[in-house]
């Protein structure tokens, strides 16, 4: 077993939370197991990425000054001035000479990109179009062992969590009746563990558009 890309915390310091040894090998690979586990309920409750990557996104150009990204914050991208790469094809193949110039555009909020002129004669909008621009960015809030601390701890918590549920099957039990023996365990994240993501969730207004709806 190893980490996911998407690993919100290094082994050994889920292991010094659990309390394990440095030494102790035997538990590694369920350790990394539980991290990889734990990193995608969260992300998946965040319903966004987390972790430093690279993105592809293709936007319906709606005749405004901005597009807004999926992911963020922006962090970065490969045109010359180290801001995303945009591209715009009304034919969306975007082939050799649909990438425009990175001096027409620039991010705002770590989350939009802004059209701030152009030399092809639409003004400072983004052309009308169903996915005619394409965006290549890097986002995300760090990389796996230099998370914010909030995220990273959250995700040691869910870790131990899961830990003592696999060793103690108490742990996640919400309501138990005498009678039948009727059981029943928790089968969402634990509730402090969703208050420390809360400002992290993106917000639903996105999340529910329909693809190729964006900028309508």
């Amino acid at each position: 077993m190893a980490l996911n890309t998407n690993a919100l915390t290094l082994l050994a310091t889920a292991k010094d939370h659990l309390d394990i040894p440095v030494a102790d090998l035997t538990e590694d690979s369920k350790v990394e197991r539980l991290i990889n586990t734990a990193s995608q309920f969260i992300e998946n409750f965040c319903k966004r990425k987390l972790v430093n990557a690279t993105y592809t996104q293709y936007i319906d150009g709606r005749a405004s000054n901005r597009i807004l990204l999926k992911e963020w914050p922006v962090t970065g991208g490969a045109s010359t001035n180290g801001k995303p790469e945009v591209f715009i094809d009304n034919s969306s193949i975007f082939g050799a000479g649909s990438e425009i110039d990175d001096v027409e555009y620039d991010v705002a909020s770590n989350i939009e990109i802004v059209r701030i002129g152009c030399a092809r004669g639409n003004g400072s909008i983004w052309p009308k179009g169903q996915r005619n621009i394409k965006v290549i960015y890097d986002a995300g809030l760090g990389t796996t062992g230099t998370m914010p601390s909030d995220i990273e701890q959250a995700c040691l918590d869910y870790v131990l969590w899961l830990y003592d549920m696999g060793s103690d099957r108490r742990v996640g039990r919400n309501t138990k009746t005498k009678g039948d023996e009727s059981v029943s365990f928790e089968t969402r994240l634990p509730p402090h563990i969703e208050l420390i993501l809360e400002p992290y969730v993106r917000s639903d207004f996105y999340s529910e558009i329909p693809v190729g709806v964006m900028n309508r």
